[in-house]
């Protein structure tokens, strides 16, 4: 990045081009033009524990969602994660449409899709629908290939000073009428709860190419 950290990515998924029910099980991803990008990377290590979904307590009963997050805002152009990229690296990202829930709803409700040049996976991008079944939105996406491939492998922490190792998800927790402010976890293949927006547990993200 700009600022002197490495990061490196792994692919998440290849999109070839051909028929998807013959030759792709996972998360297929789109642009605003309904095309699919070239691949999929995530990366391998999370961004520092002071990023938080959002830098404080929201106020209560107005739902939240990760298209009105903060922490979106930070990962699209003008925000301060994007503009640390390499100019190189931002010219190459095509953005796409991602579903993601809103808390306060009922689990079944509509996602909110945003475009989204970095992204959060969410958590059903990392786990199999069987895992969890309540408190979420069963439309934020299908387990990408890498994660059908390598259930246990998400990704580690690894800066000093982390005092969690889960990690924000872009899913909120979908309860109607409460906890509004809370959003989804992971820091294994079996270990993902909700937590406050606020929290710092820092996060990965994800970019198609």
């Amino acid at each position: 990045m700009k600022d002197g950290h490495i990061l490196t990515a792994r692919i998440l998924a290849i999109y070839d081009g051909r028929e998807e029910k013959t030759t792709y099980k996972g998360q297929i991803d789109r642009d605003e033009n309904n095309a699919k990008p070239h691949m999929v990377l995530e990366l391998t290590t999370c961004l520092p524990d002071s990023y938080s979904i959002n830098p404080e307590p929201e106020v209560e009963n107005t739902p939240q969602s990760w298209g009105t997050s903060n922490l979106y805002k930070l990962m699209s152009p003008g925000g301060e994660i994007y503009d640390n990229l390499p100019n190189e690296l931002q010219s190459m990202i095509i953005p796409v449409m991602k579903k993601s829930g809103i808390s306060g709803k009922i689990q079944n409700s509509s996602p909110e899709i945003t475009k989204s040049y970095l992204f959060p996976l969410s958590i059903r991008e990392y786990v199999t629908k069987d895992n969890i079944t309540s408190e979420i939105n069963n439309d934020e996406g299908n387990q990408y290939q890498y994660y059908i491939d390598h259930p246990g492998d998400v990704v580690k922490k690894e800066y000093a000073g982390d005092k969690n190792i889960v990690y924000y998800t872009r899913s909120a927790m979908q309860a109607e009428n409460e906890l509004y402010e809370y959003f989804w976890a992971i820091g294994g293949a079996n270990n993902y709860a909700t937590y406050p927006s606020y929290i710092s547990l820092g996060t990965s993200f994800a970019f198609c190419i």
